[in-house]
């Protein structure tokens, strides 16, 4: 009687909630060009111009008219609609937080944090508790500052935004003043000087030891990212654990800071829905526009079991609850209306072809230099995967770190 009642209501459950997970989003625009010849720049006609003037208009006129000007026809009016709604996914995301402020939670995280912290740094200051309610995954790559520009449109000036960047130790130079001198930490300090100098932004560089790494990955990060067992799950995950733990140097100060902000965003969809992986180069290369689409369709159809669950498992960890704006509905409806040949070029080099119509959005914004940064991913931004993987280990491979050690 029992089984016979599983069973018909696993069935009865299955076939609700098939109903209910039909796709919010259209379907993919599987056009597919013919002769199409892009460029980066093109000197659009007068009537094009003022047309482009218009759209900018409705943008909170906050973007530089000379960069949508030499948009390509079709290029600026995408771009603009992008940023337009991508702005609507971040104010619906930072907007009534919960805040740290109260004197009991600060004295709670305080000792908290001094116990959990103090013997892993060399200071012995007291370390700082912020008051930024927002904290954004920050690489200084073109994702995180379009979402860096797009938060500093959406708050008062009066607060300050976290900016957590992650770095892992490197072998060849474990003691030296520049082992965490790695690619992420190289463009997040670069990529600082392109955001609003009137907001404070509170760059926090969290620096992970090969020792650490080995602790905390054996005590919790693996049953966080359990039941996927890959090397590139192990990176991934474990880089996002220390960076959503939020605790590491203040810059340029070095003092010991905490973030307490319960909000974090995060870039992730991005590379998903604009083909910012080198594979997809690659598929583009051997199968064309027709192979580019299908794997860009194969990476937007299972990121929700692919990344999602690892990742807010792995944040939330800490008690913050990740925010994906690039995941946002609309967003992502938009993406998909929009022809693959208008997202990406790659006839242009790296860092320019991948993400085309996101690098438009930033230079809008006016991240110009950012928007020329090539794609790297975390696992190699941050340097872990040179920390203790193998020449000859695949990202597919399953990870023996991951496995419980006696």
């Amino acid at each position: 009687m029992i089984k016979q009642w599983s069973e018909s209501t696993c069935i009865h459950l299955s076939l609700a909630l098939n109903h209910q997970l039909i796709t919010p989003f259209p379907s993919m625009n599987k056009t597919i060009p013919t002769n199409v010849v892009i460029t980066n720049y093109s000197e659009p006609s007068s009537k094009a111009a003022s047309v482009k003037a218009a759209k900018l208009d409705d943008v909170a006129g906050q973007c530089s008219y000379n960069t949508l000007n030499k948009l390509p026809s079709g290029r600026g009016s995408n771009a603009v609609q992008l940023l337009d709604t991508l702005q609507e996914a971040v104010i619906k995301r930072v907007t009534l937080i919960p805040d740290m402020h109260s004197e009991h939670q600060k004295h709670a995280c305080h000792q908290s944090d001094q116990e959990e912290l103090g013997h892993r740094v060399s200071y012995n200051q007291v370390t700082t508790i912020s008051d930024a309610r927002v904290a954004i995954l920050f690489s200084g790559g073109v994702d995180s500052m379009v979402l860096a520009a797009l938060v500093d449109r959406c708050l008062p000036l009066s607060d300050s935004v976290d900016l957590i960047n992650v770095a892992f130790q490197q072998k060849s130079q474990i003691n030296s003043d520049e082992c965490f001198n790695v690619p992420d930490r190289i463009t997040a300090l670069d990529s600082l000087a392109e955001l609003n100098p009137k907001r404070v932004w509170n760059l926090i560089m969290v620096n992970v030891s090969a020792e650490e790494l080995s602790v905390e990955r054996d005590s919790t990060i693996r049953h966080l990212v359990h039941p996927l067992r890959t090397v590139l799950d192990d990176s991934i995950g474990c880089a996002l654990w220390f960076a959503a733990r939020g605790r590491g140097l203040l810059y340029p100060s070095m003092q010991p800071y905490w973030s307490a902000a319960r909000c974090v965003l995060v870039g992730i969809g991005a590379d998903e829905q604009l083909a910012g992986y080198a594979r997809h180069r690659t598929k583009y290369r051997d199968y064309g526009w027709k192979g580019l689409i299908e794997e860009v369709e194969m990476d937007v159809k299972r990121i929700s079991h692919r990344n999602l669950g690892r990742d807010d498992r792995c944040i939330g960890d800490h008690g913050r609850e990740a925010r994906f704006p690039f995941l946002d509905e609309n967003v992502v409806s938009f993406l998909q209306s929009v022809p693959m040949s208008d997202k990406v070029d790659f006839n242009l080099p790296r860092g320019e072809g991948e993400k085309l119509l996101l690098r438009d959005v930033a230079r809008l914004l006016g991240c110009a230099a950012s928007s020329r940064l090539p794609k790297r991913a975390i696992q190699f931004g941050s340097r872990i995967a040179k920390l203790e993987g193998s020449s000859k280990e695949l990202a597919s491979d399953i990870c023996d770190r991951l496995q419980h050690k006696p």
